[in-house]
């Protein structure tokens, strides 16, 4: 049975790229926020055990929170103890295939890693996202997010129920690298080899829209890392991310974060 939900919200640090830690928690640890966080998070259970979402964490397993999904997760009663590694996080746009996981509720996601290898790999890959993550030298932020990379790659290479067809691969690349020119469904049906109805119907049922609204995720999520991370002007994101006037921009951006372009920036 699991713990009265507590009263007091856990707090959130805002991250900018990753945050990350390794936590080792007894019998009263928990967390609950009832609003989710504006960036991922990633739970992955080295011992012991916890309950995420009401579900049993045991060692290998591996939770996804998207943004803005309830977090509520604490140490299970029984076991009295949890090891996990953590990320909060904001995905590259080329991770969305990554972080297909099969859905246990809206907005969580579970993996279970079984695989003794695997589960070496990604426990090595999030111990140097850590790692790199505390390290105030150049670059550091870099490796680490490279090491999240990593983990979600190996973790990708278990999750056997969301193996992509190679012609939809084909045409996830195809978006991801004209990400800058407007989107001919033609032009991408002969990039992978099928015909325009049958690319609608198999993209949408492996990565679970169609080409256009994965597109606009690409370069929403394209724009967003670019007004955190450079001083390029509203209409130069817009440029860049393949949209062809700041206003329509903008009002894309509001619509899937809530913000103005130079509200998310500040």
């Amino acid at each position: 049975m699991d713990k009265p939900t507590p009263r007091k919200q856990t707090p959130h640090t805002v991250t900018v790229t990753l945050n990350a830690d390794e936590f080792r928690m007894g019998p009263r640890y928990d967390n609950w926020r009832p609003k989710g966080t504006p960036d991922w998070l990633l739970i992955f259970t080295v011992s012991g055990a916890g309950r995420v979402g009401g579900v049993s964490s045991n060692p290998g397993t591996v939770t996804l929170y998207q943004p803005g999904t309830a977090q509520r997760y604490f140490t299970d009663p029984k076991v009295r103890h949890w090891h996990f590694l953590w990320s909060h996080f904001h995905p590259r746009p080329h991770w969305d295939i990554w972080l297909n996981w099969p859905e246990q509720d809206r907005g969580l996601r579970i993996i279970r890693v079984e695989d003794q290898t695997v589960f070496r790999n990604v426990r090595q890959a999030m111990t140097d996202v850590i790692r790199f993550s505390r390290q105030q030298l150049p670059g550091g932020m870099d490796l680490a997010v490279n090491a999240l990379e990593r983990a979600l790659l190996w973790i990708h290479s278990v999750n056997d129920q969301q193996a992509l067809d190679e012609r939809i691969r084909r045409a996830v690349d195809f978006l991801t690298e004209k990400m800058r020119e407007p989107l001919s469904l033609d032009s991408l049906a002969r990039a992978c080899g099928l015909s325009v109805s049958r690319l609608a119907h198999l993209f949408r049922e492996q990565i679970g829209m169609p080409p256009q609204h994965y597109l606009e995720e690409l370069r929403l999520q394209r724009a967003a890392q670019l007004l955190r991370s450079t001083g390029l002007r509203i209409g130069e994101v817009a440029a860049e991310t393949g949209y062809t006037g700041a206003f329509y921009f903008s009002s894309r951006f509001r619509k899937k974060f809530g913000q103005s372009p130079s509200e998310y920036r500040r």
